[in-house]
C-alpha cells in the first residue's frame, strides 16, 4: 500500500520513468497492490498490465478473507471499546511522553491549594490536544469531542488548586493566539503587572496540530491563514522558523518579570525558541507535552501537584532558532561542512553548545535517583560461548537507587551513547582541508525504563555496535578506546571501552555513582 501521490511521484518529482504508465507498471512490478491515489487507475493499461492487476488484486483479496472480512455474520453484536482502559493508556502515554526541560527553584510540583492564574491559547481548547491525523469522531466539527479534557478542566477536576483563573481571557480567533507580526496582547499586560490574588502563572503555550477549516486532512494547508502566521505545523505546513507567533512570545516576556513562580506548558511537537527566558532568575518551570491526547488535561494536572512525575526523553533536538536560520532546505547531509558553514544535522552531528537548547535524551524528574555503573562478570557459559564468536561482547549495567520519590509510579528512562574513538580516521577528517568529521559525536545503541524503587538497565554490546559507515558508505569495525555516556547530558562517563577485533572490555574503577534528578 502507497502513501498517497507515491506512484505518481516516481515519475512527476522522481523522474525514475517519463510517463505515467511506466510508473504505474514498476509500482505493479514492484509489489504494489494498493494505491492510494489514481496514477495505476488512470494509466494502468488492463491489458497490457492484466497479469500484474490480477495479481495485486488477489493477493489484496487474499487478505481480507484471511482477517475474516467476508464470514457470515455470528450474531453477537459489536461490543464498544473498554473507554476506561483507552483513557488509563492515554493518560500513562500522555505523562511518560511529557518532558520536563527546567524546574529552577523547584517551581514544580505545585503546592496544595494554590491559586493558579490560567493563561494561554492551549488553555481551554481540545481538539488541538491530539495532533495531525487525529481521528475526529464528527468532521464537520473538530470540537465534538467529549472524550477530551483540557488544561483548565483537569486543573479543576483535580481539586488541588484552591483557584483556577484567567485574570485577562484571550483573544479566541485573534492574534494573542496566531500572529507574528501584531502587538495585540491582553491590555493588563501592557504594564507589567502581575495577576492579583495568585500564587503562580500557568501559561498554556502551543501551535495547532490541523485547521480546522480544512476538513479534508488531504487537502495541503500552506496557504491557510493559521499556516502562513506560524502557528501551525501539520503534514503540508512546515514551519520557517523556530520562533513562536508573536502575542504569545510577548505574553511569556512579560510573565518572565513577575515575581511569582512561572509554569510553561508547550503543546506543540517541533522545537521552539526559548531564549528570551534564560535571563529569568525566579523560580521557573518548563514542560514539553506534544500533543498529548485525550487525557492531557488529567494527566497535566496529575504533574503540576507532584501526582506524578515527568519521565519522558526528548526524541527529538530542542534547537536553537539560529539552527534553523543556518540551514540551508535544500541541502540534506546530515554532517556539518565546515567550509560552508553547514552545521550537520541530529544530535550524532551538530555541535550542542553552539546550536542546542535542549539536547536529544534530554528530560529532568522530580525523582532523585543514584546511578552505579555494574560490569557484571561472564559467566563460564557466557565465556565458552564468546570463545566461539568472532568478537566477544561485553556488558554495561546501570543500577538506579531511587532516593527521592515524588509521585505514585516513579520511572525513569536509561538511554546508552557511544562515542568512537578519537584515533579514528573517520573522526580525524575534521584535520587539514576536509569538510567535516564522518564518524558521528555519539549514538544511542541502547535504552530501557526502570521502575522505581530499585531497577537495572543491562546493555550487552556486540560487534555491530562498535562499527561506522565509511566514506563508501558500508559499514565497519573500528578499534581503539571508545566511550559510553548513560544519559544526555552523561549522568555517568565517559565509560572507556577497549575494543578489539576478537571484542570489547569495559574499563573499572572509576568514581561512580552519580546522582540525577
Amino acid at each position: 500500500c502507497t502513501d498517497c501521490g507515491a506512484v505518481g511521484d516516481i515519475y512527476l518529482r522522481h523522474k525514475f520513468v517519463k510517463t505515467g504508465a511506466e510508473a504505474a507498471r514498476v509500482a505493479l512490478e514492484g509489489g504494489t497492490d494498493i494505491e492510494c491515489g489514481d496514477t495505476i487507475k488512470t494509466f494502468g493499461a488492463v491489458e497490457q498490465n492484466r497479469f500484474l492487476l490480477e495479481q495485486a488484486v488477489t493477493r489484496t483479496f487474499n487478505v481480507r478473507f484471511e482477517l475474516g472480512e467476508f464470514n457470515p455474520p455470528t450474531g453477537d453484536e459489536i461490543k464498544d471499546y473498554d473507554r476506561a482502559a483507552h483513557a488509563k493508556l492515554a493518560f500513562d502515554a500522555a505523562v511518560q511522553g511529557s518532558v520536563l526541560l527546567r524546574n529552577d527553584k523547584k517551581a514544580l510540583p505545585l503546592k496544595k491549594g494554590s491559586k493558579i492564574a490560567l493563561m494561554g491559547p492551549m488553555a481551554t481548547v481540545n481538539w488541538q490536544l491530539l495532533g495531525n491525523y487525529a481521528a475526529y469522531p464528527d468532521n464537520s466539527n473538530f470540537s465534538n469531542y467529549p472524550e477530551i479534557t483540557s488544561i483548565r478542566q483537569g486543573l479543576e477536576q483535580c481539586e488541588f488548586a484552591s483557584k483556577v483563573f484567567n485574570p485577562s481571557p484571550p483573544r479566541i480567533d485573534g492574534p494573542f493566539i496566531c500572529s507574528n507580526t501584531d502587538d495585540t496582547i491582553p491590555a493588563f499586560l501592557t504594564f507589567n503587572e502581575e495577576p492579583e490574588d495568585a500564587d503562580v502563572a500557568v501559561l498554556a503555550m502551543g501551535l495547532y496540530p490541523q485547521d480546522e477549516q480544512l476538513m479534508d486532512p488531504d487537502i495541503r494547508p500552506q496557504d491557510s491563514g493559521m499556516c502562513q502566521a506560524g502557528c501551525l505545523e501539520s503534514e503540508g505546513c512546515d514551519r520557517g522558523d523556530m520562533y513562536w507567533p508573536k502575542g504569545q512570545r510577548l505574553l511569556m516576556e512579560k510573565a518572565a518579570t513577575w515575581k511569582i513562580p512561572l509554569v510553561i506548558i508547550i503543546v506543540a511537537a517541533g522545537p521552539l525558541d526559548l531564549s528570551f527566558l534564560h535571563a529569568r532568575t525566579g523560580p521557573t518551570a518548563i514542560l514539553w507535552m506534544g500533543y498529548p491526547g485525550q487525557m492531557a488535561g488529567i494527566a497535566a494536572a496529575h504533574m503540576l501537584f507532584g501526582l506524578e512525575s515527568p519521565s519522558g526523553k526528548l526524541s527529538q533536538t530542542y534547537y536553537k532558532a539560529s539552527y534553523g536560520a543556518a540551514l540551508p532546505i535544500d541541502d540534506l547531509h546530515m554532517r556539518p561542512n565546515k567550509k560552508t558553514g553547514f552545521p550537520g544535522r541530529s544530535y550524532r552531528f551538530v555541535d550542542e553548545k553552539k546550536w542546542v537548547q535542549y539536547p536529544f535524551g534530554y528530560g529532568l524528574s522530580y525523582n532523585r535517583w543514584k546511578f552505579t555503573l555494574h560490569t557484571p562478570q561472564l559467566s563460564l557459559e557466557q565465556e565458552e560461548a564468546g570463545k566461539k564468536k568472532e568478537f566477544a561482547s561485553c556488558v554495561i549495567q546501570v543500577d538506579l537507587d531511587l532516593k527521592l520519590a515524588i509521585g505514585k509510579n516513579p520511572m525513569e528512562a536509561v538511554l546508552l551513547f557511544l562515542i568512537p574513538p578519537k584515533e579514528c580516521p573517520l573522526a580525524k577528517l575534521w584535520e587539514k582541508d576536509s569538510p567535516g568529521a564522518l564518524a558521528p559525536l555519539k549514538e544511542l545503541k541502547g535504552f530501557d525504563k526502570v521502575k522505581g524503587p530499585k531497577g537495572s538497565a543491562t546493555f550487552e554490546l556486540g560487534k555491530e555496535h562498535f562499527q561506522l559507515a565509511g566514506e563508501d558508505g558500508n559499514f565497519q569495525l573500528y578499534e581503539g578506546e571508545w566511550h559510553a555516556e548513560i544519559g544526555s547530558p552523561a549522568v555517568l562517563g565517559p565509560i572507556p571501552i577497549k575494543v578489539k577485533k576478537s571484542g570489547c572490555k569495559v574499563k573499572t574503577g572509576f568514581p561512580w555513582p552519580t546522582w540525577h534528578q
